[in-house]
């Protein structure tokens, strides 16, 4: 007897010609990305998006935000004075996650990466304890190394999400004696 059904796979981020057998069930797939590995967000994460972080969470809002809210007509600007840890946090509550050195560089290398500020990026990627940072304004290197726990006026991020992947020949056969 045999079944046919289409095939889901998450969390998976690059597979070519992938076989797999376990017990009776045989799947062949070929899996191809769509379009790039990960991609990351428009802009910078702003102070009325980290501010809702803030509430849900309640994780300390930034030093220079006064009673929990940050500047008059400030909403736009990318959040500032967050740490790593801050910044990691928020990406995590999102559902995503801080970009490497690479996935950033990459991306702002892209025609019309947009950026708010001009400030340095956190990303994911590690230097011996010290975090990259990314940026500022039409640079595109991650050439900044800052301790996790550090935070100023010029220290912001962005997330990163990663890119489904697209599919072909994605049947599953499944045969029972």
């Amino acid at each position: 007897m045999q079944f046919s059904k289409r095939l889901t796979f998450s969390g998976i981020r690059a597979a070519t010609g992938f076989v797999a057998s376990v017990g009776l069930i045989t799947a062949s797939v070929s899996l191809v990305p769509a379009q790039s590995p990960s991609r990351l967000d428009k802009g910078e994460v702003t102070n009325r998006e980290y501010l809702e972080f803030t509430l849900a969470t309640g994780r300390a809002p930034p030093d220079h935000w006064i009673k929990g809210r940050y500047p008059k007509d400030a909403g736009d600007h990318p959040v500032t004075m967050v740490n790593w840890y801050d910044a990691r946090d928020y990406c995590l509550w999102k559902g995503k996650r801080l970009p490497s050195q690479e996935e950033w560089m990459v991306s702002c290398r892209e025609k019309g990466f947009p950026k708010k500020g001009n400030i340095w990026e956190w990303s994911s990627t590690d230097q011996g304890g010290w975090k990259l940072l990314c940026g500022p304004m039409s640079v595109c290197e991650c050439t900044h190394r800052y301790r996790p726990e550090w935070k100023n006026a010029v220290k912001g991020f962005r997330c990163a999400a990663d890119q489904p992947l697209a599919q072909s020949a994605g049947q599953e056969t499944v045969t029972r004696p």
